[in-house]
C-alpha cells in the first residue's frame, strides 16, 4: 500500500512523519510548522 499511495506522493508533502520517532516529537514537529505557516499568514 505504501508503494502504491505514500511513496510516490511524498513529493507533495510540507512534512513527512516517519512513524519510528517517538509520538511527542512527530506531534512537535507538526505543531511548529502549523505554528510557521500561521505565522506567515498573519
Amino acid at each position: 500500500m505504501a508503494l502504491q499511495y505514500v511513496l510516490p506522493t511524498r513529493e507533495f508533502a510540507s512534512l513527512i512523519v516517519s512513524g519510528e520517532e517517538p509520538f511527542e516529537e512527530s506531534v512537535a514537529a507538526v505543531l511548529r510548522i502549523l505554528q510557521s505557516r500561521s505565522a506567515a499568514a498573519a
